[in-house]
Parts: structure tokens; C-alpha cells; sequence
């Protein structure tokens, strides 16, 4: 929705996904507006290349919307290190590492916005969010 309003009031869009394969009716509608870019953010070169690649085919670079992330939901007795790992790198990292790559290009051009998109579940809980009772008909034995 991000990339799709911007590209709508003709800015030109660096759309970035795991999959560029989804970003293909974004390049059929606005055509070379739209730069696709294959990115993982938990992926610490792919942000660094990813930003390094959008300023060199534009320019420069106005404004990032870093809305990567996922929620895990389960007892947390149930959640794996490895599926809690995966997630820190997403919500965290990626994060971390997209602040980390584009702050020095706004600096440098003296302006741009980076907006860090975040989710509700940093305000409220929801049901299966790291809950400790489990469902019923489940025994904690």
C-alpha cells in the first residue's frame, strides 16, 4: 500500500521483497517508476546492498518505510530458540540494520524521512502472544 501511494502521486519507488515475483503487478502498472528489489532484513548485506542500489538508480534517497516484521504466536513454552532467533533478526535487526544503512545517506544529503512502522502488539497483547495459560484442553503437565 505504501509503494502503490507513492507511485500513484508519481514518485518513483524502490519496492523491496523477499519474492520480487510479487512486486510484478506493481512493475506492469507504473513500469520504470518502480525499482524491485529482492530483500531480506534479516539479511545484513542485502539491506546495505538494497540501500546502496535504490540511491545509485536514483539519486538519492527521500523516504523509507521500514515495515518488515512478523508477529509469533504460541505458548512460550512451545516457542523454539531457533523460531525466536528468526524473529529478532526480522523485528529487531532488520531494523537495526535498515536504520543503520540509510541514516548516513539522509545525513549526507542534508533531508529525507525514515518512518519505522510497528505493530500493535507493542501496545496491547493478544490472545497466544507469548501466553502463559495454555488453550483448554491442554494440560501443562
Amino acid at each position: 500500500m505504501w509503494a502503490r501511494a507513492a507511485l500513484a502521486r508519481g514518485d518513483r519507488v524502490a519496492a523491496t521483497a523477499r519474492d520480487v515475483a510479487s512486486l510484478a503487478d506493481l512493475v506492469t502498472e507504473f513500469s520504470d517508476a518502480v525499482l524491485p528489489l529482492r530483500l531480506d532484513v534479516s539479511d545484513k548485506q542485502q539491506v546495505t546492498e538494497a540501500v546502496a542500489t535504490a540511491r545509485e538508480a536514483f539519486g538519492r534517497i527521500d523516504v523509507v518505510v521500514n515495515n518488515a516484521g512478523y508477529g509469533l504466536f504460541g505458548l512460550v513454552e512451545d516457542v523454539t530458540e531457533e523460531q525466536a532467533r528468526a524473529q529478532l533478526d526480522t523485528n529487531f535487526f532488520g531494523t537495526l540494520w535498515v536504520t543503520q544503512a540509510v541514516l548516513p545517506v539522509l545525513r549526507e544529503q542534508g533531508s529525507g524521512h525514515l518512518l519505522q512502522v510497528s505493530s500493535i502488539a507493542g501496545i496491547a497483547s493478544l490472545a497466544d502472544g507469548a501466553s502463559t495459560t495454555p488453550p483448554s484442553g491442554r494440560s501443562r503437565a
